[in-house]
Order: C-alpha cells, then structure tokens, then sequence
C-alpha cells in the first residue's frame, strides 16, 4: 500500500505489518464472558491484562515479535469460590511471560521461537501453583487445574483458534474495497472448519490514515450436520462478530470481538477487546 492509495476514496487497502526492527506498542487486553440460562446469568467471568509488543528482527521474509504479558487482573461472579485466592495468585505468577514468535509479511503465524525458555517458565508456575494449593487448602490434588493455569499462557500459541493472535491479526493479509464485502477465512475450532468471515472497509480516515472494518461470520453446526451428540448443551448456533480500527502501517488502535454460542439450553456470550495505548 502506498501512500497515494490510501488517500483515494475508491483505492484498495491491504492490511500488512509495516514495522521497524524495536519498534514497540503496549495494548490492553479484556476478556470478559457470561452464560445466560432461561434468561438469567448464571456465570460472568472478566479478565484484563496488557502487553508489550515488540519486533525483534524484520530483515528477512517474515518477521520475529515479542509479546510479553503483564498486569492481570481478574474478576470471577463467585468471589467467594474456594479456589478464587488461588486463581488471584496464578495470574500473579504468569506476570512477564514473553512469547517469541515469528509470522509473515501477512499476519500468519510461522512458529514459536523461544519454546525452551516458555517450558521453563511454565514449570516454575506449575510448582508454584502445585505449592500453594497444598499449603493453602491442605489437599492432595491433581495438578490439572495447575497446569491448566500454566499451560494455558503458552498453549495458545500452537492453536488455531488463539483468541489474541486472531483478534490481533484477523484482517492482516486482505486487500479491501470500501463499502465492498469481502469474505476471509476464520477457524471456528474443531467443529467449524472452512468457514469464511465476511469483512467490509467501512471507513477510510484521510487525515489520520485509519482504516474501521466490520465483519460477522454465523454458523449453524446442526443444519451443518456437525452437531456431536456429547456437546449438545453447549452448541448450535455460533456467531463471530468484530469491529476493528487499523492504522495504515498495519497496527490495529482497537478491535471488539464478540462470539455468542447458543444451544437450546443457553447462550455463552465471549467478548474480546484490545486498545493501543
């Protein structure tokens, strides 16, 4: 994209990294999700965090980043759960993890870089956690819902459906009309493979060279025949909504991600936003 083309009114927009080698941006992560039973909410759960971008290395045909994650805060709708001191403290331990991790001129992710210093970072966590749960409830317990803690920060990473990396990259790699619908692809986990996003530049800001994109994407997993009879409580129909501002170097300023499953039971509502600071 040149500069000429974004200023056109008509011109198309092709969502790339831009970067300079140490350039650095810090975002602010929230994640906040609820269940709604028979029309009452029946869990609310909201966690926030920041981190730190940075690039490393942008001298060959893909480019090395850096996130690193800090300051998390969480709040469940039980505070008075037997565990709730517990979780406080796991985030507490993940404060300054970092990912290294390498993605191409278009957004997509290439890999992991820094795989031995995350195992290790994990196994000081799930130690950690694995202490504090025999000093603070004095019970022998498995370490799933340890690891889980710990393992959770990394794993991430090595899915599909990584919700900040997707929210993050979604739109790197298109080229876009304005006012003109587009479709891209989108990974809706396991049960919703192949499923396209449709994606409209709805605004082009000429003066601060700002770009706000809208997209939805709706699937049906039991009119698709994809229904598995062990997760009827928890799908049937899924939504996948966002709302993004991007800069023309490829920086997004903010993005609102929200995904409502519904079953004929409930409806889990998933809302994800990241702001630059």
């Amino acid at each position: 994209m040149n500069h000429n083309q974004s200023l056109e009114p008509n011109s198309k927009v092709q969502v790339l990294p831009k970067w300079e080698k140490n350039e650095e941006k810090t975002y602010q992560f929230t994640n906040q999700s609820y269940e709604l039973l028979g029309g009452d909410t029946i869990s609310k759960n909201r966690v926030s965090y920041q981190v730190e971008m940075k690039v490393l290395d942008n001298s060959s045909n893909d480019l090395l980043l850096q996130w690193t994650y800090k300051n998390f805060v969480n709040e469940i709708s039980e505070p008075n759960h037997s565990f709730f001191d517990l979780i406080e403290e796991g985030f507490d331990l993940l404060d300054g993890i970092r990912f290294q991790f390498r993605i191409s001129k278009s957004g997509e992710y290439l890999g992991l870089k820094n795989e031995e210093e995350i195992t290790t970072f994990e196994a000081k966590v799930l130690e950690k956690v694995k202490e504090l749960i025999v000093n603070k409830y004095q019970v022998n317990t498995n370490s799933g819902m340890a690891f889980g803690m710990a393992k959770g920060a990394a794993n991430p990473f090595e899915s599909k459906d990584y919700g900040d990396f997707n929210t993050f990259f979604r739109l790197h790699g298109g080229t876009y009309d304005l006012n003109k619908e587009v479709e891209i692809p989108v990974s809706l986990g396991l049960l919703g493979k192949g499923e396209k996003m449709k994606v409209v530049l709805e605004e082009l800001n000429q003066t601060r060279q700002e770009f706000v994109f809208r997209s939805i994407c709706d699937f049906d997993f039991i009119g698709n025949n994809q229904q598995n009879d062990s997760l009827d409580d928890d799908f049937g129909k899924f939504s996948l909504i966002n709302e993004s501002k991007i800069n023309k170097l490829g920086w997004p300023i903010y993005s609102r991600e929200e995904r409502i499953t519904s079953s004929t039971q409930k409806t889990k509502v998933e809302v994800r936003t990241l702001e630059l600071l």
